[in-house]
């Protein structure tokens, strides 16, 4: 049973419990509430303001979530009266100068751990939840300015709540924040065009995604959801090791239900089966009594348990500041024990109908399955600028409104009255990510004459977009490759019978044509200059030709070999 009381102005709650004292400060913001160009703006603050707040040796942490921020301690009552005092004070007067420090600990804590998980991306887009399949972009530009106009937003005293749960309540607490509002929960999320939806992903798994109303009956369907995909995809058919599913309550009001199952290569398709499989009986109400029974009750016993242990108190806790009162254990297992087939039947026909569906390879589902498009339905109007790789079928797009990759018949399109984030290098390169999730990179040295553009371009950006990036190694810009076509010469007919000498084939010709075509066309590319001979980069990633006699040796013997071709050519005119 929680507690409630109050400290210096902050709604807290005591859980009493036989383990180690423990407290935990929580704070109404997180990953979603960032814009992607201040994406780890809260993180860091976190880990400044954890950085004097506790003793050598004390245990403690803190967490960045999606919607909530979490300072985390266990101890003596004299520890945690400590730490949170220090944590008021490190808020009040961030250590500006561990800045350079703390930012090179969170790249290597996102080297380590960064994922590459698209589905929030394809639910959200770079926005809202989807905020949190991104690195944390804004990290290099940001500054003590930043940092202090965020914390005075979101890490204040009427954005805050605390829970302690432990053999008894600490006295003395003091939580001496800065002045500040309550603050809403990330924008509700959108729904997708077209769901039920799928899309193609990389092997060895299938994902599939949702969200409901957050409600108990969620709850129950994603338990009752992952002891099924578990006897048909484990214990049945033997086809994954790992066949479940999990759920996280947002702080918008919805549940997150999140299906994963392994496939080996040859067992993807059965393994996509088995899972719409199951998602359809379980929409059409085809599950065991004794199945929801059994789901039920280990719910119930998992939640006295963890009012026992006073696990509870964090989730009650951050329902104080959604403005949702904690339920107790005697109300919180009578809405468990009240969930019916009936209800569980239209949280799966619910969870069905918003789903979204990650396909491994080249599998598709069956009927009633619809695929999200993958490309931008129109382009922007403006200058064009072609690939210097593959200039035929490859090009940019640069205008007033936005831009357009144009990768043969695959359009993707940023607009700027949709633009996300602006990604900027010192060596001019420019990232474009839309609010939908498409993204383009603006490669000056790949594309011919797009450097000139990029200026103009930067003008247009709206404020706050823009994201500046830090310095790379020169070895890790791309360069253009020189792609010459491969010609196949026709085979010459097999030799005609003994007749008087009527010249050479017509292939001869044809081939010392082609040779003299080539040759002038690459000795045209770098005269008006769409090839730069010094950025050509051979197989193991060196640059051949970078130095002036490399580039005049190579012109030689292009020139020569076109001198060759045409002076074939006019020998057999002579001879006809």
């Amino acid at each position: 049973m929680s507690i409630p009381f109050e400290v210096d102005g902050v709604p807290a709650l005591f859980a009493e419990s036989s383990g180690p004292l423990r407290a935990g400060l929580v704070f109404r913001v997180g990953q979603a509430d960032e814009p992607l160009a201040r994406r780890g703006i809260t993180h860091l603050i976190e880990h400044l303001a954890l950085h004097d707040a506790g003793a050598a040796g004390h245990d403690h942490n803190g967490v960045t979530a999606p919607d909530f921020t979490v300072f985390l301690t266990q101890g003596t009552a004299e520890e945690v009266r400590s730490f949170l005092a220090g944590v008021g004070a490190s808020l009040r007067d961030l250590p500006a100068g561990r800045l350079p420090v703390e930012k090179e600990i969170l790249r290597a804590e996102e080297a380590a751990h960064h994922g590459d998980d698209e589905m929030p991306v394809r639910r959200y887009g770079a926005r809202g939840y989807g905020l949190v399949a991104y690195p944390e972009f804004g990290l290099a530009g940001l500054g003590a300015e930043d940092l202090r106009e965020w914390a005075d937003r979101y890490v204040v005293r009427g954005n805050a709540a605390l829970w302690i749960t432990g053999p008894q309540l600490p006295d003395g607490l003091r939580l001496d924040l800065p002045e500040g509002e309550r603050q809403a929960p990330p924008a509700a999320w959108a729904p997708l065009p077209v769901t039920p939806g799928h899309f193609p992903g990389p092997d060895g798994v299938v994902v599939w995604d949702t969200v409901v109303p957050r409600e108990t009956t969620a709850t129950v369907y994603t338990r009752l959801l992952s002891r099924e995909l578990r006897r048909t995809l484990r214990h049945e058919n033997g086809l994954s090791c790992t066949a479940a599913a999990d759920h996280t309550p947002l702080a918008d009001g919805t549940t997150r239900i999140v299906v994963l199952a392994d496939a080996l290569p040859d067992k993807q398709s059965l393994v996509l089966d088995g899972v719409t499989g199951v998602l359809d009986r379980l929409r059409r109400g085809e599950f065991g009594d004794a199945d929801l029974t059994t789901v039920v009750e280990q719910h119930g016993d998992e939640l006295a348990q963890a009012d026992r242990r006073g696990d509870r108190a964090p989730r009650q806790a951050a329902d104080l500041l959604l403005g949702r009162p904690p339920a107790d254990l005697d109300t919180a297992l009578a809405q468990v024990r009240a969930v019916t087939r009936a209800d569980v039947t239209r949280v799966a026909l619910a969870a069905f109908a918003a789903g979204l569906l990650q396909t491994p390879g080249d599998t598709t589902p069956g009927d009633g399955w619809t695929a999200v498009p993958a490309v931008s339905a129109e382009q922007v109007a403006g200058q064009a600028y072609p690939s210097l790789s593959v200039p035929a079928h490859h090009r940019v797009i640069v205008g007033d409104d936005g831009a357009t990759l144009v990768e043969g018949g695959r359009l993707t399109t940023v607009r700027l009255d949709a633009c996300a984030a602006v990604l900027a290098w010192p060596d001019g390169a420019r990232h474009l990510i839309g609010a939908d999730g498409s993204e383009i990179h603006l490669e000056p040295a790949l594309f011919h004459g797009l450097a000139a553009a990029l200026p103009d371009l930067d003008r247009r950006i709206p404020a706050g977009l823009r994201a500046d990036m830090a310095p790379r190694d020169p070895k890790n810009i791309p360069r253009p490759r020189l792609v010459l076509p491969t010609v196949r010469l026709p085979e010459e007919p097999a030799a005609p019978s003994p007749s008087p000498a009527v010249g050479p084939p017509p292939s001869v010709r044809r081939k010392y044509l082609l040779n003299l075509a080539l040759c002038a066309g690459v000795l045209l590319a770098v005269v008006t200059g769409v090839v730069d001979l010094a950025e050509i980069r051979w197989v193991t990633g060196t640059y051949p030709l970078a130095g002036l006699p490399a580039q005049l040796l190579a012109m030689g013997l292009v020139a020569a070999r076109g001198g060759w071709a045409l002076r074939e050519l006019l020998r057999l005119r002579e001879a006809r």
